[in-house]
């Protein structure tokens, strides 16, 4: 689980590949840019997908 951006360790770990998820929408497209193997959904609050959950 991570709030914010702590989207950014769940990405640099790998845990987000292939998978949705969200973080603050400051940083959504600095996410998208470094981590281009998940797709960032700048416009949710959180994302829950299954045993992930990401929120902004």
């Amino acid at each position: 689980m991570s709030i914010r951006s702590g989207a950014f360790a769940l990405a640099e770990a790998g845990l987000l590949d292939g998978r949705p998820a969200t973080t603050h929408w400051q940083v959504s497209d600095q996410l998208q840019r470094r981590c281009p193997s998940f797709e960032v959904q700048p416009n949710r609050m959180f994302v829950d997908d299954g045993d992930i959950l990401t929120s902004a």
